[in-house]
């Protein structure tokens, strides 16, 4: 997702005085739940592994910029003020389950495998950019301000098991394995630049 904000404003006169802000927000959230597995059932294999796999993959990709111009000039007193602001805030939560429960029986002559895995991913640039210029013969003054503000959370829960069930493997191991492996990877920028001439 992204979230653009741009203002410019320009202004002239013998005093001048201007003002520019521009504001960016963009909001994410994200929770799928995920769900693998056996439950009050029996199954069973002549040859061969039993899998079961729950995989939660989600990406969120979050660009967030807001950019303000602010131009004054005047032949006696000129005063520019530009102002920007940007926030991302990105969650994502949810459960990621792979299970053999409520009193299943599972047979297997090779391996009985449960295997839950999350790898979700937040990507979050956010940028913030406010020039201002001020030119007067007598009196000029600039202000710039540029903020940035990067909120991001993976939550939930990445569960494997067996629980309340019979499960047998004559020729092979019983695995049972949950990994999480999510990642943050978030920039912020805040950038001013102010000019002030008379």
């Amino acid at each position: 997702t992204g979230s653009v904000a741009a203002s410019i404003s320009a202004t002239s006169g013998s005093v001048s005085v201007s003002a520019n802000v521009a504001v960016a927000l963009a909001e994410n959230a994200v929770g799928p739940n995920v769900t693998a597995g056996i439950r009050n059932s029996d199954v069973s294999t002549s040859s061969g592994n039993i899998d079961i796999d729950a995989l939660s993959n989600t990406t969120v990709d979050a660009v967030t910029f807001a950019a303000s111009v602010d131009v004054s000039g005047s032949s006696s007193i000129a005063g520019s003020f530009s102002g920007a602001g940007a926030r991302a805030t990105n969650t994502i939560t949810g459960a990621t389950l792979a299970t053999i429960d409520t009193g299943s029986d599972v047979d297997a002559t090779g391996s009985i495998m449960v295997d839950a895995t999350d790898t979700s991913q937040i990507t979050s640039d956010v940028v913030a950019a406010s020039v201002t210029i001020a030119v007067s013969s007598s009196i000029s003054f600039s202000v710039g301000i540029s903020v940035t503000l990067a909120e991001n959370s993976i939550g939930g829960s990445t569960t494997a098991q067996i629980a309340d069930s019979d499960v047998d493997s004559t020729a092979g191991a019983v695995l049972v394995d949950a990994v999480g492996m999510q990642d943050i990877d978030a920039v912020a920028v805040a950038a001013t630049a102010s000019v002030s001439a008379s």
